[in-house]
């Protein structure tokens, strides 16, 4: 199963607040076949969910979840210039 550190799922957090997000509005982690990305939305029945102080922060669909089973997302980088990073 795909991992996701407390670090990273703390900054998706920060970020789905600076963008003013209601409480219905996570982060997708989706795939076009080719490049991996990331956009509002919202949780689907067969998502894998990640949360974070009780919130959904990340929902990754079940197929792509499945392809990244043994992967890591987690954050680099200094505390103004946090990025996330799959490893």
């Amino acid at each position: 199963m795909l991992k996701v550190t407390e670090a990273a799922k703390s900054h998706l957090g920060r970020l789905l607040e600076q963008a003013g997000a209601d409480d219905e509005t996570c982060i997708r982690l989706s795939s076009d076949g080719k490049e991996l990305s990331m956009q509002m939305s919202k949780e689907r029945p067969d998502d894998l969910v990640f949360q974070h102080a009780g919130e959904t922060v990340l929902v990754v669909d079940q197929p792509l979840a499945d392809v990244l089973s043994k992967r890591t997302l987690d954050t680099t980088g200094a505390q103004e210039d946090v990025r996330l990073a799959l490893t």
